[in-house]
């Protein structure tokens, strides 16, 4: 405890308490209120073919590892296999995700055609969608993909927003008001 805080009485320690504490915001669907405000929970599993250029690239990761395991003696070092298996997800994406080579997306992956057949449909019904993505480059490049397949802006909320934009796009997509679709980097 610094020694400023323990010289306080105790209602100055309490008035403090609540600025310097941990502040945890969550909100879970176990709470009433939470629950009451969420549209019921639809879980569609959708198996995607890859295409030859993914399954390229998949193969030649994989084969880079276990070449580089074989070199080592044997066993791949643990970073080696959480780096493959992030540029695996990636792969599964979209090439793309994985090494941004500036060519159009479209066309190059079996997931990337399911989502745009989502979003064509959620839009046609006049519902909104958010496109969760682990990697927030490839979330930035997802949302101007879709900005030019919809001609609709949609955003990318990520990290490097500033706090109001990131405020604004919440308040546009609630309230309804931008477009029905949101990209957001985790």
């Amino acid at each position: 405890r610094p020694a400023c805080i323990s010289q306080l009485s105790g209602e100055g320690e309490a008035a403090l308490r609540p600025l310097t504490g941990v502040l945890v915001f969550r909100r879970t669907k176990s709470e009433p209120v939470v629950a009451a405000e969420l549209p019921d929970r639809i879980d569609e599993l959708d198996h995607c073919a890859m295409t030859p250029e993914q399954i390229g690239l998949y193969q030649a990761v994989l084969d880079s590892l276990v070449a580089n395991s074989v070199e080592a003696g044997g066993e791949p070092k643990q970073g080696a296999i959480l780096a493959a298996i992030t540029a695996l997800k990636q792969i599964c994406n979209h090439p793309a995700a994985y090494h941004d080579d500036g060519l159009p997306l479209a066309g190059r992956s079996g997931k990337l055609a399911r989502l745009e057949e989502i979003v064509e449909s959620v839009f046609a019904a006049g519902e909104r969608v958010l496109i969760f993505t682990h990697f927030a480059t490839w979330g930035r490049r997802l949302a101007e993909h879709l900005t030019t397949l919809t001609g609709l802006p949609i955003a990318c909320y990520d990290g490097d927003l500033s706090r109001p934009t990131r405020v604004r796009l919440v308040n546009e997509f609630q309230t309804g008001q931008g477009p029905g679709a949101m990209v957001l980097s985790l």
